[in-house]
């Protein structure tokens, strides 16, 4: 019976696989884009005379020139083959043209304005003919909107780099953050031939197997991805080519130069950034008390004439607890140190154990790579900037502050939480080589001395904390070696769009959570409010607000919070997300006003928690259960209950005025996804949020003036499941989505411990146990009569084993796709050089 008992094991083993299967299919899917793309080598298929491209989008964004799709071919002028720009008020094709030559922004128009970035789900089609005129056909919705002669009737460059979410400057990179698409992207397609009104029309609205199986599909769609992965950093070809498949992430790359600094002769190794990072979130040495940090680094950020980013270009950043001499503790620092340059006028600023920035009238506007170093002495507080071995500025920067030697450690992206929270402004698109961190002051002799010099024995240099110089044989695409020896090894990633259950208008599709499924969460589009009058249960002295938000939101205000108990200027209290990337999260208490500095619109959940009291006016911020400001407000004042309370829009008055020309102010609303919402009538210690930030539907008490956890998932309120029965109010239709809070914020993805979790999905449990228990009862029956059964076993056993191995190879697959994707962008394209005008010395794309 041995030969039964492994069959039946390996019977035990496939059902299981086949219920973890079953339990993880969820609805439909869609992908969240926020200064992200999604790459693909474009197959032998790829349309050259004639093209259609379909997409459904739904966007709010209006500050940028969004690019839902772009294809650069190997002698693309500019990286533009063919670009669909929305410019937020009209749509822009440009078709083997430099964006910026007039011809592109519409011939012959019509006057008719074609923007999609109004906050609802809309079908673009686009279709082009190179054999007629180079016609152009746009239609929103199924409804032709324009149509023009481009008279561009050659043949589009095959064996080029497909693009969702950002244009092409150069192929496969060079992107802007200003070009980016802010939105969600759902039902993506592609064909070879120019598409009918009448076709787009009858198959808008539908998914899988009716596009799979129209008239023309099998020869004409070369592309078409519905998003049904569920998961993962790839989106699959669906269509009957297949091929082209989507890669979600791309971290640094490794590159070679040999012209930026005289380091290693022709073999300098270089660390490449577009809008991606080099992370440790387990730093162990960083100096706690003086420091110098070095590097050599290149910014190509406002290469492009023809925008102008007023963002910034992070080179440096490092997070960790900071004391300063004037405080009775320490508390924790997003900026501890950080070194970046601001774009607005070119000035290299830093950043020492607090908000405030210096700008050091070193100007670094050239686009070449120099060596910076930066010390800073803890008993005088005097910082130096060094720029080419060179003194350029001084400065006295809290002197006496300490830092944590244990920390967060990010290349590329400025953190806002330990290691996360990024802003995609204040990103570095360009490189970095030879960083170094000494616990020590260098003198003006030793940074002349050995900038442009490698350290030889790193492990000689007994004041040499953090190394990274890149060279390591050890090193993976997916890691950076700490040097030094000293184990603060780097992780490279970026942000990736990212999955989301979709609520995209496709027949056999949902259109929403089913009606009665537990976890909820509620999306406020900027047209709507939820309302809350004649408030009970407020204390006048202290108070705790508590949300979980999402949000991509950077163009506009957000207000996550706002109560009003009289109507004059001082009589309020409210929690808004400026659209200012230095105010960040912004909060009033009785006429105090501070900007926290805290950005939290990446698309990812936060959870963020103010509180405050009377007494002292301590107020504290945190983000994700760390502390990340702290201020006095309004000390000894006090707030009155009685008032109105509003989620997701300002209150100008008791009972609203919100705005007096619409129901909400475009301006101060919020845009994004809300769940778990606390009003409580302390202020809860910081041990508290620790401990409660990540419990869900936690049991409700005398001291919660309000709890909201929007789990009804259908209606126009949300009920107040505390004690005081402050039930909200939606004042538009609201739309509920499944819950995904607190899956994807400092869990590394694990469901928060304590409470219940949010959208526990019981079918999946019942799936699960019921697979379980028909494998036990068809392994007792083999056990019985084997001999009978064992022939129909052995069928279902290849069978079984031959899905195995598909699944296998297609995760395999994956990684392949993506490898091979990563190392052609890595070392260049075989058959393609770019100009310099486009790559300048060095290509800081995406690569």
């Amino acid at each position: 019976m041995a030969g039964v008992s492994a069959h039946c094991l390996l019977l035990v083993f496939l059902g299981s696989l086949l219920s973890a299967a079953l339990a993880q299919s969820d609805g439909p899917q869609m992908l969240l884009f926020g200064d992200h793309v999604a790459m693909a080598r474009a197959g032998p298929n790829f349309p050259t005379t004639q093209l259609t491209f379909e997409t459904w989008l739904k966007s709010h964004d209006t500050c940028h020139k969004s690019t839902p799709f772009s294809y650069s071919g190997p002698n693309s002028p500019g990286g533009n083959g063919f670009v669909i720009f929305d410019s937020g008020d009209d749509m822009i094709i440009c078709i083997e043209e430099l964006y910026i030559v007039p011809t592109c922004y519409g011939w012959q128009d019509n006057g008719i304005k074609v923007g999609l970035s109004d906050g609802l789900w809309h079908h673009l089609a686009v279709t082009w003919n190179g054999e007629q005129s180079g016609r152009v056909m746009i239609y929103v919705d199924g409804v032709l909107a324009k149509a023009f002669d481009t008279f561009k009737t050659g043949p589009l460059p095959g064996g080029g780099i497909m693009v969702l979410g950002n244009e092409q400057d150069c192929v496969g990179g060079c992107f802007e953050t200003g070009q980016s698409y802010y939105g969600a992207m759902d039902e993506i397609r592609l064909w070879r031939v120019e598409r009918s009104q009448a076709e787009i029309l009858q198959l808008m609205h539908q998914s899988g197997n009716p596009v799979l199986s129209a008239p023309g599909a099998k020869d004409n769609l070369v592309g078409y991805w519905p998003l049904d992965e569920r998961g993962g950093d790839i989106t699959f070809d669906k269509s009957h080519r297949g091929g082209n498949n989507f890669n979600l992430t791309f971290p640094p790359v490794h590159n070679v130069t040999n012209e930026m600094f005289p380091l290693r002769g022709s073999t300098n190794k270089v660390l490449a950034f577009s809008n991606n990072f080099a992370r440790s979130t387990a730093v162990k040495t960083f100096p706690t008390g003086s420091f110098s940090v070095e590097m050599w680094a290149v910014d190509q950020k406002n290469l492009d004439a023809g925008y102008v980013n007023e963002g910034r270009s992070t080179l440096f950043s490092y997070a960790a607890e900071v004391s300063t001499p004037d405080e009775s503790g320490s508390h924790f620092e997003p900026l501890a140190v950080w070194i970046y340059k601001d774009n607005s006028d070119d000035l290299m600023s830093v950043v020492i154990n607090s908000m405030v920035s210096r700008d050091t009238e070193v100007f670094a506007e050239d686009h070449k790579w120099h060596h910076y170093a930066l010390t800073w002495d803890v008993t005088t507080g005097v910082a130096i900037l060094y720029m080419d071995g060179q003194k350029m500025w001084d400065g006295s920067v809290d002197a006496g502050a300490t830092r944590a030697a244990n920390g967060c450690l990010v290349l590329g992206q400025n953190q806002h939480c330990c290691g996360g929270c990024f802003a995609s402004e204040e990103s570095l698109h360009g490189g970095l080589a030879e960083v170094r961190v000494w616990d020590k002051v260098l003198s003006d002799a030793d940074i002349s001395a050995h900038y442009n010099q490698p350290i030889q024995n790193p492990a000689s240099e007994k004041d040499l904390a953090i190394y990274y110089d890149f060279q390591r044989d050890q090193e993976s695409r997916y890691m950076i070696v700490d040097a030094s020896g000293k184990g603060n090894d780097l992780i490279l990633g970026s942000a990736a769009p990212l999955w989301q259950e979709s609520t995209c208008p496709l027949e056999g599709e949902s259109k929403g959570p089913p009606p009665n499924r537990k976890g909820y969460a509620a999306s406020l589009d900027g047209t709507e409010a939820l309302l809350a009058t004649a408030v009970k249960g407020l204390a006048n002295d202290q108070f705790t607000f508590e949300v979980w938000m999402r949000s991509i939101d950077v163009c506009n205000d957000g207000t996550l919070f706002s109560y009003r108990f009289g109507n004059g200027p001082a009589d309020q209290v409210y929690l808004i997300r400026r659209s200012d990337l230095r105010v960040g999260l912004e909060i009033a208490v009785n006429g105090d006003v501070k900007g926290t500095g805290l950005r939290a619109a990446d698309g990812t959940w936060h959870h963020i928690a103010v509180t405050w009291n009377s007494a002292d006016g301590r107020t504290i911020m945190y983000n994700d259960g760390v502390e990340v400001f702290r201020d006095t407000f309004s000390k000894q004042k006090a707030i009155a209950e009685g008032g109105t309370l509003s989620i997701g829009g300002h209150l100008g008055c008791v009972g609203g005025c919100i705005n007096s020309s619409s129901p909400i102010s475009p301006g101060d609303s919020f845009v994004g996804d809300l769940d778990e919402i606390r009003l409580w009538r302390k202020a809860l210690s910081a041990a508290d949020i620790a401990a409660r930030w990540k419990m869900f539907d936690i049991k409700a008490t005398s001291d919660l003036a309000g709890y909201w956890t929007f789990d009804e998932g259908q209606g126009f309120a949300t009920r107040d499941v505390g004690r005081y029965g402050n039930h909200l109010s939606f004042t538009r239709p609201p739309t509920f989505l499944i819950s995904t809070a607190g899956e994807y914020a400092a869990t590394g993805g694990q469901p928060p411990p304590g409470g219940s979790r949010k959208g526990f999905r019981w079918a999946s449990f019942f799936i699960t146990v019921l697979g379980l228990a028909v494998l036990g009862a068809v392994g007792y029956l083999v056990y019985l009569r084997w001999e009978v059964v064992s022939p129909l076993v052995d069928v279902a056993l290849d069978t079984g084993v031959n899905a195995f191995n598909s699944v296998k190879e297609r995760l395999f697959g994956q990684r392949y796709a993506r490898n091979t994707l990563l190392e052609e962008l890595d070392g260049g394209l075989d058959d393609y050089t770019p100009p310099p005008e486009d790559m300048a010395d060095f290509s800081a794309g995406r690569h």
